[in-house]
């Protein structure tokens, strides 16, 4: 029986894996895992202020003309994402001020 179970559970997987009519429910597997998992994290873990006060230092430098990443830093230290993190972060900025 345990045998046969494993082999079961082995070829649904594998159909999972690799079957195109099971994309669908992977996926929305996934970002049901990945809501539930976000709604958790926010539940659980406390808000800190220090990055969003260290992206906005570093956001302002761009938006102040400085677009040498050697310059831009923030409170936590120099800014080490890419710039489609600055650019999202200035919308951010704009839109709070």
């Amino acid at each position: 029986m345990g045998l046969a179970l494993f082999a079961r559970g082995r070829r649904l997987c594998a159909a999972l894996a690799f079957e195109h009519e099971y994309a669908w429910l992977v996926v929305c597997s996934l970002l049901l895992v990945e809501l539930l998992g976000g709604l958790l994290i926010l539940h659980r873990v406390r808000y800190t202020e220090i990055d969003w006060k260290a992206y906005m230092q570093e956001v302002q430098g761009v938006l102040d003309g400085d677009y040498d990443y050697e310059h831009l830093r923030g409170g936590t230290g120099p800014l080490v994402y890419p710039a489609g993190f600055v650019w999202l972060f200035s919308a951010l900025h704009a839109a709070h001020g």
